[in-house]
């Protein structure tokens, strides 16, 4: 379901975030530190890392400028690529379209959460991406999601 260069990029993530303070998220130049102590936080449950991939991948959005008017045209970028290869990936047998994710769309606690859940467990991992992933084409077309596409449905992180 994935290739080299997702394991790539989760192995890049997963060395990142543990080279890391795990208890500081970055934003912008200004930092928050959480109230936790790093011994209490504790791992994610596949529901939670569910919920957190489709809440990241509903929010992630591309922005497009028009130069003419001034004004910004803003598409929701996960369900733009849905849309894009829902048709073509039953069609494109044997080799479907590949939804991409990009890492940087992630935060760093669901990177790090996703890292080391493939590294424990990699059919969880797979189930947790198949599901976030598929709860966006089921929100285009449920029924097509399910009978069509989901069978073929493979998925690859990519660090543009």
């Amino acid at each position: 379901m994935f290739d080299d260069e997702s394991n790539t990029s989760l192995q890049r993530i997963a060395h990142s975030s543990s080279s890391s303070n795990s208890n500081r998220t970055q934003l912008g130049t200004e930092h928050l530190d959480y109230a936790k102590p790093e011994a209490a936080i504790t791992p994610w449950t596949t529901a939670k890392a569910i919920d957190e991939l489709i809440s990241e991948l509903a929010l992630a959005n591309i922005y497009i400028e028009n130069q003419e008017c001034g004004s910004i045209r803003i598409i929701p970028k996960y369900y733009s690529r849905a849309q894009e290869i829902m048709y073509r990936i039953p069609v494109y047998r044997p080799d479907p379209p590949i939804f991409e994710v990009d890492v940087k769309d992630l935060s760093c606690q669901l990177q790090s959460e996703l890292a080391g859940l493939k590294k424990s467990d990699h059919r969880m991992f797979d189930y947790v991406l198949k599901i976030a992933v598929m709860h966006i084409f089921e929100n285009i077309r449920f029924d097509y999601a399910h009978q069509s596409v989901m069978p073929d449905l493979r998925i690859r992180f990519v660090d543009k």
